[in-house]
């Protein structure tokens, strides 16, 4: 949010702009967890699957490939509703032209069993770096909020309606610049680091580090930007309808 008059305003400039870029980057990583969840629920029950063959026994390889298979479109399909900063990062852990196959599984696991056993499982620490993400990007999104309605609630009575509307547009800034910026900031890290790549085991740690930490910082400074920018402009359309109105009249 843009800086605001003393005058009529509890909250100063520094608390709204970090309020506002927490929650440019936050809503981008509360929306990525969720999505997480959902193709974390998937995988679960693509496992069970996975297991009653493994009861059932005598598995066959064109069974256990149709379970390959169906993993590896669940991921381009929980893929595909990523912010792309998600995709972005997902695709530096985990490449798309890359994908297991049953001969790649069997070639590491050994047998078609030890590839049951782990078919939709997912990676841990992932997973515990998006209960992290949706813990703290909730918090921005609420914190967002409370600070808006705060803002209007608190406003003169007579400009109760401009105030609105750039809460609208600081809300609506906030977020498409913060998406925009964790992006950019995730591809700008991770070109700065690709060679790290040709590291052993370690090198899509560092890229894929890179990305995050670049991510979260220029989706913040960009979510920042683009609620006060998006303050600006709601204010000043609610302004310009106001005085068409009156005009009309």
């Amino acid at each position: 949010m843009s800086e605001l008059k003393p005058s009529v305003y509890d909250y100063s400039y520094a608390v709204t702009a970090a309020t506002s870029g927490a929650f440019g980057v936050g809503s981008n990583l509360s929306w990525d967890s969720y999505q997480r969840d959902v193709y974390n629920q998937l995988n679960e029950a693509l496992q069970k699957q996975a297991n009653l063959l493994r009861q059932r026994g005598a598995i066959t390889a064109a069974e256990v490939d149709a379970l390959v298979e169906q993993r590896n479109l669940i991921l381009a399909e929980s893929r595909s509703s990523l912010s792309p900063f998600g995709r972005l990062y997902s695709e530096i852990l985990k490449p798309s032209t890359d994908l297991p196959t049953l001969a790649k599984l069997l070639a590491k696991n050994g047998s078609l069993e030890a590839v049951l056993e782990s078919v939709g499982k997912t990676r841990a620490v992932v997973n515990r770096l998006s209960v992290a993400m949706k813990i703290a990007g909730n918090g921005t999104v609420l914190l967002q909020v409370a600070v808006s309605a705060v803002l209007i609630v608190i406003a003169p009575p007579e400009r109760r309606g401009e105030v609105a509307a750039g809460q609208v547009g600081a809300v609506i800034g906030g977020a498409s610049f913060g998406w925009a910026g964790a992006w950019a900031g995730c591809a700008t890290a991770a070109t700065f680091l690709s060679p790290s790549l040709t590291i052993p085991f370690t090198g899509e740690v560092i890229e894929g580090g890179g990305c995050l930490v670049g991510g979260i910082m220029t989706g913040f400074g960009f979510g920042a930007l683009g609620s006060s920018w998006g303050q600006k402009a709601g204010e000043d359309a609610y302004g310009y309808v106001t005085r068409l109105h009156w005009t009309q009249q």
